[in-house]
């Protein structure tokens, strides 16, 4: 991976904004190969979900990204990248093509475990389950999700965890 490009994602942590017109602005800079256009795609659909904007015109670079890193069985970025598709076909209301997607990402992440995405994945699978009324595989997620925050000790993803265990149990009764 070009050291360009790492940079510019350890900026997304604090400043995703600014990232993200790197990113944009990347591919007129710098000239890269195939796979480092890849880790570039995947970094720059990542800054549009931090920054909440519209990933509709990301999907075909998405889609080039996941067939390179799925055929390299490069699984952190695969399961990262199968994580954004899944973001996707939520924006574009299809849930269960969503939820397979999630599937597919964690999959990967059985083989390199990122606790943020396993959270992110588990409570984003809740909330599909639970918007499609299916109050018991929502309220199955978001256990799962919480008791990773336990196991793993992140303390600062337990409250969305706690708070949606309880919307879904609201919910049952």
């Amino acid at each position: 991976i070009k050291p360009e490009l790492l940079a510019i994602e350890a900026l997304m942590e604090t400043n995703a904004d600014s990232a993200l017109v790197l990113l944009e602005q990347f591919h007129e800079l710098v000239s890269v190969d195939n796979y480092n256009q890849a880790y570039a795609n995947l970094l720059l659909t990542e800054a549009y979900i931090e920054q909440d904007k519209s990933l509709l015109s990301a999907d075909s670079l998405l889609n080039i990204s996941i067939e390179l890193f799925d055929r390299e069985e490069d699984y952190p970025y695969a399961a990262r990248l199968w994580y954004c598709k899944g973001k996707v076909w939520e924006e574009l209301r299809e849930p269960q093509k969503a939820i397979e997607s999630y599937y597919k990402s964690l999959g990967y992440l059985e083989k390199t475990p990122d606790r943020l995405l396993f959270l992110r994945i588990y409570n984003d699978l809740g909330n599909l389950y639970f918007d499609q009324d299916l109050p018991d595989e929502s309220l199955n997620m978001f256990k799962a999700g919480y008791e990773y925050t336990e196991e793993w000790g992140i303390e600062s993803r337990k409250f969305v965890a706690l708070r949606n265990i309880g919307l879904a149990y609201t919910y049952l009764e």
